[in-house]
C-alpha cells in the first residue's frame, strides 16, 4: 500500500515540476504541489525528516540545482512524460521583473524548502512558523563553490532539462557552469478550419507578389502574422484548389505565386479568380462546353443561375464600345448571338483587317470571334464572380478531335446536369472525372456510353431519353440478371428513426432505418460465414455493369453493385446497403447468391432541408462537410420528412442523444455559420 502511495506521489511531483520550464524554486515546490493535487507532499508518511531529504532521495523524479541566485528543483522526465517535457521546453522564457539591488548591498538570503507547515528544510522539527525556516546563505569565500558565476547574461539562464538528463544529480553545493545560452523556440498550433481559413490568409500574403515566394517564406510570414502554423500539405491543397500556382525545381524550395499570375491557362492574365473545386469526390456538375471527346468545361452546383443574374445586370451597363482595337489579354463584356446575349471574355487575338477579336469566354470555356465594336471594358464589379468554367477530363475516354465524334459528345453531354466522380488529375491541375446520370432510378455511367460509341465500328450513338417519372411500384430493377427491392419510405410529415451510413455533403447522404439494423447486421454475418466456407468455389467471368455482387471489406461481406470496370482487375462498386462507393479488386468480388437477394436495399438517399451553401460558387467546403460527418455519421438520429423527390428524402434532422434537449442539425449549421437558411 505504501509503495502505491509513493509511486502516486512521484507521479504527481514529476507532473508538477515538468509543467514549469526550468523547474520550481525550492521554497515554492510544496505550494505548487498542493495547488495541483489538493494536499501537501506527504514526505513524513515515507519516514523522511524533511522535504529536502525526500526530494534528494528521488534522482529519477527530480534534481536540485542552482540557477543564478535561485535554488531550483527540476523534474526528470520518464518515457511516459517525455512529450510533456518537449512541449514545455518549446515555450518562451518569461521575462523576469524586479528591482536590481544597489551596488554594495546584499539581498536577503533566498528561502530553501517551504511546505507551509514549518520545520528545517520543510518539516520534521524546529520552528513552527509558516513558510519554514530560512537557512543563512553559505559562507562567502574567495572562490564560491556552491553558486554559478554572476554574469548578467548567464545569471538569467536556466538549466535545460536535456542537460539535466544527461548529467548525474547535482548537489546544491557544487559549482554549475552555464556557458551555453538556452535557445527557446515558440511552438505554434496548426490553423483550424481548413483551407477556408488558411487559404484566404495565404492569398493575402501573396497579394502583389507576382514574382512569388518560397514556401518556407510563406510559412514563416504566416507564423509571424497569425502565430499559427500551416498544415503540411497546404501547398498541394491550395494548388489543387487553383488558389495558387506552384513552380518546383529540383534541389530548391517550391515557389508559390498568386493564382492570377502569368501562366498558360485560359484565365491567366485576368483579374478574375477561378472557382474553388469541391473537396469531396462527388461533384454536382453541368456540362457547359465540349472541346474534344474527352475534354470538357463544366459548371459546379448552381453556376447557371449566378450567370443568368450576372448577364442581366451586365446588359444594362453595356455602353461605350471601344472604337480602337482591344488589348490582347484584357477583359471585356461581349455581345454575342445576335446581340441578345452577353459574356465575359478575354481577348486572345486581334484582327485589324476586319475589326474582329478572337476571345475566350471565361464562364463557358469556348472561343468565339466578335466584332470589336461589341466589346466593352469589363467593369470591376463584374469581376467579383469567379470564372465559372472548370476544365476537366473524362477518365478512360480516348481523346479524338474528329468533327463527327466531337459533335456526338457535344450533343450527348452539353447542357446536362450530372454527377462527376473525381478519380484523378491530369498534369496535377485538370480534374479527371467519371460521369453518372443519377436522374433515373438506376445510375447510368455516361462515360461508358461515350467509350462504347467511340470504340464502335459503326459509331451507333446511344439513345438518350429524358428521365421518366419514377414507377409506381417499389421494385428497383438493376441492369443484369438480379434485382433488389427498393426500401420502404416514410410518409411526408413522419418522424423517422435513422442512422446516417454515408455522407458526401449535407445535400447528398444516405440513411438506414434504425429498426432494420439487427436484420442487416444478421445478413452481414450470414454472408461472411457463407463466403468464408464456399467462396472459393463461386466464380464468374461475367462482370456486367449494374449487376449485383458480394464484396469483402475488412473481413466482412456486403452486397454491392458494379458501377464501372476500371481495369481487368479493378472495379468501382457501390455498397447498396450503405450508399458508399469503393474501389475493389477482382479477387474481393464474388457473385451474389440467391438467398441474399431477399432483403430490399437498405440505404436511402437523403438531403438536409432548408439549408444552402454560403457561397454557391464554391459549393460545400471542407469545414461544413467535416462538421456534418462529426455530428451525424454513424449516429442514431431522428429525421422529420419534410418532402420527397423521387426516392430521395428531405429531412430536418434531430439529435436526441442528450436527455430533454433536442438539437436541430439544420438550424445548428446556420447558427454556426456553416450554411445559410434557404
Amino acid at each position: 500500500m505504501a509503495d502505491k502511495k509513493l509511486e502516486r506521489c512521484k507521479k504527481y511531483l514529476r507532473s508538477t515540476l515538468l509543467s514549469n520550464k526550468g523547474g520550481i524554486p525550492a521554497a515554492e515546490v510544496y505550494k505548487h504541489y498542493k495547488d495541483l493535487v489538493g494536499e501537501g507532499i506527504p514526505y513524513a508518511q515515507f519516514n523522511f525528516p524533511n522535504l529536502e531529504a525526500f526530494l534528494s532521495s528521488m534522482p529519477d523524479v527530480c534534481q536540485i540545482c542552482w540557477s543564478g541566485r535561485d535554488l531550483m528543483v527540476v523534474g526528470v522526465a520518464d518515457r511516459a512524460t517525455q512529450h510533456i517535457e518537449k512541449m514545455v521546453s518549446k515555450q518562451q522564457n518569461a521575462k523576469k521583473g524586479g528591482v536590481r539591488p544597489k551596488r554594495g548591498s546584499m539581498p536577503p538570503p533566498p528561502p530553501r524548502f517551504g511546505n507551509g507547515g514549518g520545520g528545517s528544510y520543510g518539516g520534521g522539527g524546529g520552528s513552527s512558523r509558516p513558510g519554514g525556516n530560512v537557512r543563512p546563505p553559505p559562507p562567502v569565500v574567495s572562490a564560491p563553490r556552491f553558486r554559478p558565476p554572476s554574469s548578467p547574461v548567464v545569471a538569467k539562464k536556466m538549466i535545460t532539462n536535456s542537460l539535466i538528463r544527461k548529467s548525474p544529480p547535482i548537489s546544491p553545493r557544487v559549482k554549475i557552469d552555464l556557458k551555453t545560452p538556452v535557445q527557446s523556440e515558440k511552438a505554434y498550433y496548426e490553423t483550424a478550419g481548413g483551407q477556408a481559413v488558411y487559404g484566404t490568409r495565404v492569398e493575402e500574403l501573396l497579394v502583389g507578389r507576382q514574382h512569388g515566394l518560397f514556401t518556407s517564406q510563406v510559412e514563416k510570414m504566416y507564423q509571424k502574422k497569425w502565430e499559427q502554423s500551416l498544415p503540411r500539405d497546404w501547398c498541394d491543397m491550395m494548388e489543387r484548389g487553383r488558389r495558387v500556382r506552384v513552380m518546383r525545381e529540383a534541389g530548391a524550395s517550391p515557389m508559390v505565386y498568386p493564382a492570377g499570375g502569368n501562366n498558360n491557362t485560359e484565365t491567366s492574365n485576368c483579374s478574375i479568380s477561378r472557382v474553388t473545386l469541391p473537396n469531396t469526390p462527388e461533384w454536382d456538375i453541368t456540362i457547359c462546353s465540349v472541346t474534344s471527346t474527352n475534354q470538357i468545361h463544366l459548371w459546379l452546383g448552381e453556376a447557371d443561375h449566378h450567370l443568368t443574374r450576372l448577364h442581366k445586370t451586365m446588359l444594362t451597363h453595356h455602353f461605350n464600345p471601344a472604337p480602337s482595337p482591344p488589348m490582347v489579354g484584357d477583359l471585356y463584356s461581349a455581345l454575342v448571338a445576335g446581340d441578345q446575349c452577353i459574356r465575359r471574355v478575354k481577348v486572345l487575338q486581334v484582327d485589324r483587317s476586319n475589326y474582329s477579336a478572337k476571345c475566350f469566354m471565361l464562364d463557358y470555356g469556348e472561343e468565339i470571334v466578335v466584332n470589336w465594336m461589341k466589346l466593352v471594358k469589363l467593369e470591376m464589379k463584374f469581376r467579383e464572380l469567379p470564372a465559372q468554367a472548370v476544365k476537366a477530363s473524362l477518365a478512360g475516354v480516348e481523346q479524338k478531335t474528329g468533327k463527327v465524334e466531337v459533335q456526338f459528345v457535344k450533343k450527348y453531354l452539353q447542357g446536362r446536369r450530372l454527377v462527376g466522380v473525381l478519380v484523378g488529375e491530369v498534369d496535377k491541375v485538370i480534374p479527371s472525372l467519371v460521369l453518372f446520370d443519377t436522374s433515373r432510378e438506376e445510375d447510368i455511367m455516361i462515360s461508358e456510353e461515350i467509350i462504347k460509341y467511340i470504340s464502335s465500328p459503326n459509331n451507333n450513338p446511344p439513345c438518350y431519353q429524358p428521365p421518366s417519372p419514377p414507377p409506381s411500384t417499389t421494385q428497383a430493377t438493376y441492369p443484369g440478371s438480379r434485382s433488389l427491392a427498393a426500401p420502404p419510405l416514410p410518409a411526408v410529415g413522419e418522424y423517422y428513426d435513422l442512422v446516417v451510413s454515408h455522407i458526401v455533403s449535407p445535400h447528398i447522404f444516405y440513411v438506414q432505418s434504425h429498426a432494420t439494423l439487427p436484420t442487416y447486421t444478421s445478413l452481414t454475418v450470414q454472408m461472411t460465414n457463407y463466403y468464408a466456407n464456399h467462396g472459393s468455389s463461386i466464380t464468374t467471368n461475367e462482370y456486367t455493369l449494374g449487376s449485383l455482387f458480394a464484396m469483402v471489406v475488412s473481413g466482412s461481406w456486403y452486397r454491392a453493385r458494379l458501377v464501372r470496370t476500371l481495369s481487368s482487375s479493378l472495379f468501382c462498386m457501390c455498397m447498396v446497403d450503405t450508399g458508399k462507393m469503393v474501389m475493389a479488386r477482382k479477387e474481393t468480388v464474388k457473385p451474389l447468391v440467391k438467398q441474399f437477394l431477399q432483403l430490399p436495399v437498405q440505404a436511402i438517399k437523403s438531403r438536409l432541408a432548408s439549408v444552402e451553401v454560403i457561397n454557391e460558387n464554391e459549393g460545400w467546403g471542407e469545414m461544413p462537410v467535416e462538421w456534418f460527418r462529426h455530428v451525424a455519421l454513424k449516429k442514431s438520429l431522428v429525421g422529420l420528412v419534410e418532402s420527397k423527390s423521387g426516392d430521395e428524402l428531405i429531412f430536418t434532422m434531430y439529435d436526441t442523444s442528450v436527455q430533454d434537449v433536442d438539437t436541430v442539425l439544420n438550424t445548428e449549421m446556420v447558427t454556426m455559420g456553416l450554411a445559410r437558411k434557404k
